[in-house]
């Protein structure tokens, strides 16, 4: 069956720019035709479809760990282009090194630790309040009393809480 690129890109759910770019590269001779009456290029379904999937299972032979698109990102590099991309790459893992030395960035674990450590004082301060107040609470009645006993201790942890440095 024959069809134009872009729909052949489309039922084989690939980007357009990819089978352009495997057209380019002579991939897809094979399966291309020259339809004078339309004055396009138009594909082979049958044929043009075994030979993506087969470039496909070529390429995962070759690396696991990366796909069809990544083998094409580095194909038109020149070496001093990927020289420069390694540069800048350099560069930049040197800058974000010295901005943690100057500690203008900090590690996400180290901060997730110590707030992590704040929320456990604050849970067992908070936690401790009952057995803390009972005493005073044990002859009174008014419950209003108990209430005011209650948050004058709660506060007094939290600003307990508040003056101590978790970061």
């Amino acid at each position: 069956m024959l069809m134009t690129l872009t729909e052949f890109s489309r039922r084989v759910n690939k980007d357009k720019s990819y089978i352009h770019r495997i057209k380019k590269q002579g991939r897809l001779d094979k399966a291309i035709i020259y339809d004078e009456s339309q004055q396009k290029d138009l594909i082979d379904f049958d044929i043009a479809q075994k030979i993506i999937l087969s470039d496909h299972t070529l390429n995962h032979l070759k690396t696991d760990e990366f796909s069809n698109e990544d083998d094409n990102l580095t194909e038109d590099i020149t070496y001093n282009e990927a020289k420069k991309i390694k540069m800048i790459y350099e560069a930049k893992l040197e800058k974000l090194k010295y901005e943690k030395e100057i500690e203008k960035y900090v590690d996400k674990k180290e901060i997730s630790e110590k707030i992590e450590k704040g929320f456990l004082i604050l849970k067992e301060r908070l936690l401790a309040i009952p057995n803390q107040v009972s005493h005073q609470c044990v002859g009174i009645h008014s419950v209003l009393t108990i209430k005011s006993i209650l948050d004058e201790k709660i506060q007094e942890q939290l600003e307990i809480l508040s003056d101590m440095d978790f970061l």
